[in-house]
């Protein structure tokens, strides 16, 4: 398991996902995490991961 920040890829992120999803940098990152396993987009809360739907 791995988990990648979305500020830390995307430094000015402003909430728009639809926006951040089109950006090369991240684009980038999901084919990295889409080789090591499966990609799920969440928040971490009190060390629990939870899934956006």
């Amino acid at each position: 398991m791995e988990f990648v920040y979305l500020y830390d890829v995307l430094p000015e992120f402003d909430g728009d996902l639809g926006t951040a999803m089109e950006q090369a940098a991240l684009a980038a990152t999901v084919r990295y995490l889409s080789a090591v396993g499966c990609v799920s987009i969440g928040m971490l809360c009190e060390g629990k991961f939870i899934e956006l739907q």
